[in-house]
């Protein structure tokens, strides 16, 4: 039988040219269809991105712009130190919380009430003892405050520390309980002769604070002043529990000694916010510079068209 062989020894020189001229043709079609294909793929690829973050961006208001509607206080919208924003949350970018030692410590009471007190080691075995009035003779009450004294090596830094009683039963005095209003920050993992911190508060009216700052370090007591250019006090009217101190993420070694910028941040809310106006809450920025608390800027919460607002 004769057979045709995929291969042969005679090859004409005019089907290899053909051939190669064939081929190359389809190369050059292919690389022409795939080039515009992928630049119209990608085109419309780009023109489905633009399309989907605008719309995006229209759901989510990111172009809308927060503006403030109505007046409040000194909230002013042309000052370079003001921010307003739509949904303000509290996490902060590259910042972290400084650690905590203690924080608004509570008490339960025995039946006969007496005195509340307390003696706590700091860095180096300093001492802070807190001292509060005996309230053997006294009913406690729902709403009521009473005065502390806090003391760090000896000298008071504060003798009107606020403390909150509670009862399950206030007719019959019955699982009393106590809690005081201050934060000690300070991490057990830091050096010795690291600064430590102590926010205390002294009850101002209804859910307000004035919170007072202190810096610690091996012994020596520092209050700190609240600067913004034009004067300086020691204490800030704030919401009740409504502050932290924050630090500026850097190297862990800085973390645990609390050598990065440190900066007090507060919330401030009462109820006419909201009502002929559009704030909701707002936020202030210290920034711990010596032995101040320099002021940094305002972000003012507002609330979106729509939202009720809140009482708290």
């Amino acid at each position: 039988m004769k057979t045709t062989k995929f291969f042969s020894k005679e090859i004409k020189l005019g089907r290899v040219f053909k051939g190669l001229g064939v081929s190359l043709a389809c190369f050059i079609m292919l690389g022409f269809i795939s080039f515009f294909g992928i630049d119209s793929t990608l085109n419309l690829f780009d023109r489905y991105s633009a399309t989907t973050l605008t719309q995006k961006s229209e759901v989510l208001g990111v172009n809308d712009e927060a503006k403030l509607v109505g007046t409040y206080g000194d909230v002013y919208p042309n000052d370079p130190k003001t921010e307003f924003v739509w949904d303000w949350e509290r996490s902060r970018e590259d910042y972290y919380l400084l650690e905590k030692f203690i924080e608004n410590p509570e008490y339960f009471l025995p039946r006969w009430k007496g005195i509340v007190s307390q003696t706590w080691l700091l860095k180096n075995q300093k001492e802070l003892k807190l001292v509060c009035p005996d309230l053997t003779k006294e009913l406690v009450i729902a709403g009521n405050y009473y005065n502390c004294t806090l003391s760090y090596n000896g000298k008071v830094l504060k003798k009107d520390v606020r403390m909150t009683g509670s009862c399950k039963d206030f007719d019959k005095q019955n699982d009393c309980s106590a809690e005081v209003a201050f934060t000690v920050y300070s991490n057990r993992w830091g050096d010795h002769n690291s600064d430590e911190y102590i926010v205390a508060n002294t009850w101002a009216s209804g859910s307000k604070d004035w919170a007072t700052v202190f810096k610690l370090n091996n012994g020596k007591s520092t209050k700190l002043m609240f600067t913004n250019g034009y004067k300086s006090t020691d204490k800030l009217y704030i919401s009740s529990y409504s502050f932290d101190l924050y630090g500026k993420s850097s190297t862990w070694e800085n973390e645990q000694n609390f050598n990065d910028e440190i900066v007090f941040m507060t919330m401030f809310h009462e109820p006419s916010m909201g009502s002929d106006n559009n704030v909701e809450n707002i936020f202030e920025y210290w920034m711990i510079k010596g032995n101040n608390l320099e002021f940094q800027k305002k972000v003012v919460d507002l609330y979106r068209e729509g939202e009720e607002p809140h009482w708290l």
